[in-house]
Order: structure tokens, then C-alpha cells, then sequence
């Protein structure tokens, strides 16, 4: 079964605290299996943290909300790989998490999960040009710095002009125009999950303009940032 509720409000917030701890180890493990499509160590991945939380004996809500913000942030990041073909639907998954009562369900679950995940990837990607992908990947990896065209050229071996003209001729918008999208993604992120502030998000994502942030920002959200984190709409 899943790990039984932990009775007072203390014990909670103590096992709270303990998974959550672990949270950024296990974001960064199931990413990079994920990028590099290994469905074995993925099905290790799932072993290992189901088995340290029934050890552990975190309450089954806390157990639901942790894997579910590990599949969020993960599909925030996938998004800027284009991982997702148009049949992919990331939403109907919330409520299938926090319908699940046993371990061995949610064991389950999440193997079918990432399978279909996995399927879905290689059947959007069967006419992606090699550059782009490790384009899309280069961006998921270094989201939260600066960007350039000519640093993502140089890494594929390729003249910055050509590689302009074939990510827009492949992906429809500029390099410069994905890279901001992604990042203003990622910012709505950091403002929806964590009560940073709009300066420390501004440079944690490689702006060093705080203001250019916000203008870009509310040209891409329709919103500023304050606005948005507090659900207001531009």
C-alpha cells in the first residue's frame, strides 16, 4: 500500500520535509534517463524511490504531491525539446496520480507512464532533423543561463547563419524567439512553485536587465510578473 497518513500535523510536516529534501537529486536523475531514453534505468529510477518511500513511510498525500511535481517540472523541461506529439495530453495524467491508493499502482502507473512517454517521443521525432534535436536539448539543459546563437552554433559545428535558417525553416520561430519562450515557460514556473524574487528569477534564467525581463515577460504572458504570481490577469 501506499505509506500510511502519518497521524499528527508535526509528523507530517517532518516527512514533508524529508522527501522534499530529496526532491532536486530525483528531478535531476529522472531527467537525464529521460533524455537519454533508457527504459531500464527508468524502471530502476521508479524502484529506488518507491522503496525509500516505503521505508520511510511518508504519507500518502505527500507521496502524491512529490511525484506529481517531479512529472510538472519534467514536462516544463520536455517542452523545449518538443518531446510531446500533438496526441500527447499531460493534463488528464493529475488525476489519475491522486486516484491511486497502493504502491504497487503507482509502481505501475508510472512505468506505463514513461513508456508512452518514451513511444510518443520517438514517433514525433521520426522526421526531426538530428540539429534540431540536440538544438532542443542543448536549450532544455542550459535553460536557466544566457543563450546565444553563436554559442548554440559553435556547439553543433555549424556557420550561425545557416543554422538560423534551418531551426526557423524546421521550427517555425526564430532560435532567439524559442530560447525567450522556453525561459518566459520556465520563469512562469518558478513564480507558480517558489516564492523567489522577480530580480532573483530574472537572473537566475540570464537576464542581466531586470526591467528588459518584465518587458519581455508580458510581451510573451500578457502579464507581468507580479501579476502573474498573483493570479491577475494583464
Amino acid at each position: 500500500m501506499l505509506p500510511r497518513a502519518v497521524d499528527s500535523l508535526k509528523g507530517t510536516v517532518k516527512n514533508t520535509k524529508e522527501l522534499f529534501a530529496k526532491y532536486d537529486e530525483a528531478a535531476n536523475e529522472m531527467r537525464i534517463i529521460v533524455l537519454n531514453k533508457n527504459v531500464e534505468q527508468m524502471s530502476e529510477f521508479i524502484h529506488k524511490w518507491t522503496e525509500y518511500i516505503m521505508e520511510n513511510q511518508f504519507s500518502p498525500k505527500v507521496v502524491k504531491d512529490w511525484f506529481w511535481k517531479l512529472l510538472l517540472d519534467l514536462n516544463v523541461k520536455l517542452q523545449a525539446l518538443q518531446y510531446f506529439s500533438g496526441e500527447y495530453s499531460f493534463e488528464s495524467k493529475h488525476q489519475e496520480i491522486f486516484l491511486i491508493e497502493y504502491m504497487y499502482q503507482l509502481k505501475d502507473w508510472l512505468k506505463q507512464y514513461f513508456e508512452r512517454m518514451f513511444h510518443y517521443h520517438e514517433a514525433n521525432h521520426q522526421t526531426k532533423r538530428k540539429e534540431i534535436i540536440e538544438a532542443f536539448k542543448f536549450v532544455a539543459m542550459n535553460l536557466e543561463r544566457k543563450i546565444t546563437l553563436d554559442e548554440i552554433s559553435s556547439f553543433l559545428f555549424l556557420n550561425p547563419s545557416y543554422f538560423s535558417r534551418l531551426f526557423k525553416k524546421e521550427v517555425g520561430e526564430t532560435f532567439v524567439e524559442y530560447v525567450t519562450r522556453m525561459k518566459i515557460n520556465r520563469a512562469k514556473e518558478l513564480l507558480e512553485q517558489t516564492d523567489e524574487a522577480v530580480g532573483k528569477i530574472c537572473e537566475r534564467l540570464g537576464y542581466d536587465n531586470q526591467s528588459y525581463f518584465i518587458k519581455i515577460f508580458k510581451t510573451y504572458a500578457g502579464t507581468t510578473p507580479i501579476e502573474y504570481r498573483s493570479g491577475k490577469v494583464g
